[in-house]
């Protein structure tokens, strides 16, 4: 707003001078925080924005005014990692002897305590992209009409920043329906 001030020490102990503190373009055009950092998508950041009051006020030539000119650096931190992989299986009644990839099969990861967590769907290439989990172990469940329920043998460690390749899941058609 225009109604900005500064407080400046003045020479007697405990005097303080009140001056008028400009904030070109602020209401127009908002704060913009620059980042040199490439983000890889599928995964949650946090920002660190730190302020440094020392380099954002300035005193304007020999005006005698100070204009404020924002000096925030931006740190930022990956915290999620994700698990990808693809999900084959036989398809019943079909003339394709073998496995072939499986679509819209919902990929279900748990915790090692066994609570969902989250899920994701294969494409048409049976390939899944569970994103944004936490550092931790993980194992994953599906349960899919036709197919025997599948739970992954071993955890899959999840780091921040990485995508953990699950590899190849096959399904198992379910001789009993």
């Amino acid at each position: 707003s225009d109604n900005n001030t500064l407080l400046i020490e003045g020479e007697q102990p405990g005097e303080t001078i009140s001056k008028h503190l400009d904030t070109p373009s602020a209401s127009q055009s908002g704060l913009k925080l620059k980042l040199n950092t490439e983000l890889e998508p599928g995964f949650s950041y946090t920002f660190i924005l730190d302020w440094d009051v020392q380099n954002s006020i300035v005193k304007a030539g020999n005006s005698g005014k100070y204009i404020l000119k924002p000096v925030i650096r931006v740190n930022v931190e990956v915290n999620s990692g994700s698990v990808s992989g693809t999900i084959i299986g036989e398809v019943e009644g079909d003339e394709i002897d073998g496995a072939v990839p499986l679509k819209d099969v919902t990929v279900n990861v748990y915790n090692t305590e066994d609570i969902y967590v989250a899920s994701s769907l294969t494409d048409e290439n049976g390939k899944f992209l569970v994103q944004g989990l936490s550092e931790g172990d993980y194992k994953i469940k599906i349960e899919q009409n036709n197919y025997l329920d599948y739970e992954s043998e071993s955890s899959i460690s999840v780091t921040a920043g990485v995508n953990v390749d699950a590899g190849t899941i096959e399904l198992v058609l379910d001789e009993s329906l």
